[in-house]
């Protein structure tokens, strides 16, 4: 799209319309104006990054883009690769998707501060196109943690002690496993290659013993695989606000046709053993 601009360019915007879609939900008050605002730059999104997924693949254009370099090999960049044009893809289309459903569920449970989630939601769609447009580690780490503070006011948004409770939960422990586990393997990923930018084939250096490179892998597992260190009673939601009421009647029709089900068997049962009895000579 020339529009928007250069390819270097282009991949700014793919930033800055979340941004601006985020301003737009705290200072719009009117409900209507705000949520149409958002579906219509959400829609703009989507289109401008099929251009730069399309053209990424037929390999017409080279979308890169650095905004600071604070060394040699280490930076804040932005580079399309295949599997991130694909994740560039799936977020577009999903935050037009859910934008649709959020509105609907808000309204529908009656939800208080509607553009305060709006706002929050498109900052994490900002830092989610970060990361899957991040040319390196640090980009990516740096587009991780904002993820992790934009999504920590939706945990929360309900407001309710639980909610408050489970927000903290969730704070401490992404950051916590960032800075104790992910950020070390990134500072020794950088001291061992020199660099922290993704290339094909790999940037670590083949001398490396194999007891740094087991440490190396397990303080990524642990630092990304943040779920897997959460204890199952800190991740279940206890806020049944938090649950659409369709489904909550879902649930309870399941239930209630579950215990149907075995009462109705329970009496067949009963009437079996009642008829052979009878049938038995005596």
């Amino acid at each position: 799209m020339e529009f928007f601009g250069t390819p270097s360019q282009q991949l700014l915007w793919v930033v800055i319309l979340p941004l601006i879609a985020a301003m737009q939900s705290k200072v719009v008050r009117h409900a209507n104006s705000r949520e149409a605002i958002n579906l219509s730059i959400a829609a703009v999104l989507c289109a401008l990054i099929a251009n730069i997924v399309y053209d990424f693949w037929q390999g017409n254009v080279v979308y890169e883009l650095t905004f600071l370099t604070i060394t040699e090999g280490l930076s804040l960049a932005f580079n399309i690769e295949p599997l991130g044009a694909l994740f560039m893809c799936v977020i577009g289309s999903l935050w037009l998707v859910t934008t649709l459903y959020a509105i609907g569920y808000l309204r529908g449970n009656t939800i208080g501060r509607q553009g305060s989630f709006f706002c929050f939601f498109a900052l994490s769609i900002a830092s989610t196109l970060i990361i899957a447009m991040s040319a390196n580690l640090l980009t990516l780490f740096v587009g991780y943690e904002v993820l992790t503070l934009a999504t920590f006011p939706l945990i929360g948004h309900t407001g309710t002690k639980e909610a408050r409770n489970s927000g903290r939960v969730y704070l401490g422990i992404l950051m916590g496993t960032s800075v104790c586990f992910l950020l070390p393997a990134i500072i020794m990923t950088y001291h061992a290659a020199g660099t922290l930018d993704f290339v094909s084939g790999g940037i670590l250096p083949a001398e490396l013993t194999p007891a740094f490179i087991a440490v190396l892998l397990m303080l990524f597992v642990f630092g990304i695989g943040k779920p897997l260190n959460t204890p199952p009673d800190k991740i279940t939601l206890k806020d049944q606000t938090l649950i659409p009421k369709n489904i909550d009647h879902y649930l309870n029709n399941r239930k209630h046709s579950r215990l149907n089900y075995s009462n109705s068997m329970q009496q067949s049962a009963n009437r079996c053993r009642r008829y052979h009895s009878c049938r038995q000579p005596t």
